[in-house]
């Protein structure tokens, strides 16, 4: 059951506060149930208060007030009751409707921050088999529509049932057998409704779903080749493709939006046909008037209540219906977030004094196929070390056994001597990485560095020296007197050069005893690749600083060569 399976994954302060939301509501039933009741006195009052001035309820509650019994004070303790009472109800909506937000948006949050922790502590090959745009999805679209698809209307069908019964002992302690009559024809019809559209509901929202992920992957496609798009002119076929996908979208949320609104249609007119029927009934069996309109005021007064509660109730069974894919694809990562998961996966930092060692190394992405064979490399710190090789012989996969984030086929990594297995161990080393495709942030020069405005005057002094050794103090003056302090969204109001000097400053700004270049000056002009390779040089001092390379002009610069090429590393210098 989909409730069972929201309650599994809810932590105890979420817990706590939907139950509270719930006994509010449960008390604000009583007080509309209450002022529902108040109807059958006032009408009858109205109409002839004689049928009902001996009652002997009716003279305690007259007299507690009055010193008599009569029609006007009586009129006057019922309608000071029912403003007392509105009042009440208005008071805790207004409470109720606040909580009910806060709540809701707390889970969205509560359920963001943790997923988004649980994707950063994953490995890296949770994340090769996954799309980024499919994760951006889950964190800021699907998490979302889980609370207000599923959670929010599973807690609004409790507050409604619990209304409906409510109502139904009030009218069954009034007049049984039409309550009975009534409310059985009604829930017959509803439930009929329900069953013959629930089936097509669930049909369109898988295929909501499917296509809705679809479209997201398009347009995240679409901007990040938006470069190459624009000069080549061949953005037609994507436009279309995307056209289509969302064409095809908002046919099934049509269709959903049809299926929503008839439980509504179907309560009202049903609601109505009875009333007229029994309208037509008491006509021609009772000669009691006041009867009849009593009890007609009575139901009309719980229709206008009910037919908006039903419509709810109808219609977050359907947004459950719909939000049940969405449910399911996360289902696991919310049980794993309730268990702490990704606190689990955490891991601490674990410090080199001399060197790093490889022994023995393979590793294969399909099984006999081995990309690594036998790779023994020792690393010590001060040194500057080239690894050599062209594009697809391993030299990242050899990078990413470094750096952790996969795990050899066997072999061994020593530090300082002593084994060491980041998997089984939660540790990690202190380690840097620049690629040629390091992303940056549109936002200000120390930000990207630093990822933080707020220094300390330590960090602020780091900053500073960092900025006039990767040659970026006259970037971070001019920067200073634009308009928009930002460097742009994909680095596009700085050069290519400007670009990978950031990424190094913002690696060096870490301090890692480590740090790996991925082909850092690929895509960079001759004058700025000396530049760069000169820069990279500076740092080495108590570090080790591996470069992977095709290019074999800067050979001079290092401390070790090597060379990898059939699956084996070999020593050149």
């Amino acid at each position: 059951m989909i409730g069972r399976k929201i309650y599994s994954i809810l932590h105890t302060k979420e817990r706590v506060s939907i139950s509270f939301l719930l006994a509010l509501s449960f008390f604000n039933i009583i007080i509309e149930t209450l002022t529902l009741g108040s109807v059958i006195p006032l009408i009858t009052t109205l109409l002839n208060f004689d049928q009902i001035e001996n009652n002997k309820y009716v003279i305690i509650l007259t007299e507690f007030f009055f010193q008599e019994t009569n029609k006007n004070n009586f009129l006057v303790l019922i309608s000071y009751s029912i403003i007392t009472l509105i009042s009440i109800k208005v008071l805790a909506e207004i409470f109720i409707i606040n909580l009910k937000i806060k709540i809701q948006n707390n889970l969205v949050i509560y359920f963001q921050k943790n997923l988004l922790k649980k994707f950063l502590n994953e490995n890296w090959k949770f994340h090769l088999k996954n799309d980024s745009s499919k994760l951006i999805r889950q964190l800021t679209h699907e998490l979302g529509n889980i609370v207000s698809r599923i959670i929010i209307p599973l807690i609004e069908i409790i507050i409604d049932i619990c209304l409906a019964i409510s109502f139904l002992i009030l009218l069954i302690l009034y007049n049984y057998k039409i309550a009975i009559i009534v409310f059985s024809l009604i829930i017959f019809s509803l439930a009929m409704l329900n069953y013959f559209s629930r089936k097509q509901i669930k049909k369109i929202s898988k295929k909501r779903y499917l296509v809705s992920l679809f479209s997201f992957k398009i347009i995240t496609e679409i901007f990040v080749i938006l470069k190459d798009l624009i000069i080549s002119g061949s953005a037609s076929s994507k436009i279309e493709k995307y056209i289509a996908s969302i064409k095809k979208y908002y046919t099934y949320e049509r269709l959903i939006s049809i299926y929503n609104i008839l439980p509504k249609i179907s309560f009202e007119f049903i609601s109505i046909f009875l009333i007229c029927l029994g309208i037509i009934f008491y006509s021609t069996q009772v000669d009691n008037y006041t009867s009849i309109l009593t009890t007609l005021s009575l139901y009309l007064a719980a229709a206008v209540k009910m037919i908006p509660s039903a419509s709810r109730i109808a219609r977050n069974q359907q947004y459950i219906e719909v939000g049940k894919p969405i449910f399911e694809s996360q289902e696991q990562n919310l049980k794993e977030i309730k268990k702490g998961f990704f606190e689990d996966k955490k891991k601490n930092l674990y410090f080199i004094k001399n060197n790093i060692e490889l022994k023995n190394i393979n590793f294969s992405f399909k099984e006999n196929q081995n990309l690594l064979e036998n790779i023994n490399l020792k690393l010590n710190k001060n040194e500057l070390i080239s690894i050599m090789g062209e594009s697809g012989d391993g030299k990242t996969t050899l990078a990413n056994i470094i750096m952790g984030i996969i795990k050899p086929d066997n072999g061994e990594i020593r530090v300082d001597g002593k084994k060491i297995d980041y998997f089984n161990e939660k540790i990690k080393l202190n380690i840097g990485y620049v690629d040629q495709t390091s992303k940056l942030l549109d936002d200000s020069l120390k930000m990207n560095i630093a990822f933080s405005e707020n220094l300390n005057s330590k960090q602020i002094e780091n900053y500073k020296i960092l900025l006039e050794k990767c040659g970026l103090d006259k970037l971070d003056k001019s920067i200073k007197f634009r308009e928009n302090n930002n460097i742009g969204e994909d680095s596009k109001l700085i050069s290519g050069g400007e670009k990978q000097r950031i990424c190094i400053a913002r690696t060096i700004f870490r301090n890692p005893e480590i740090i790996i270049f991925d082909e850092p000056t690929s895509s960079l002009d001759e004058d700025n690749e000396k530049k760069i390779m000169d820069l990279i040089a500076k740092f080495k001092n108590d570090k080790i600083i591996i470069v992977i390379t095709h290019n074999n002009k800067y050979l001079s610069i290092f401390d070790r060569v090597y060379h990898l090429k059939n699956k084996s590393l070999n020593k050149l210098k």
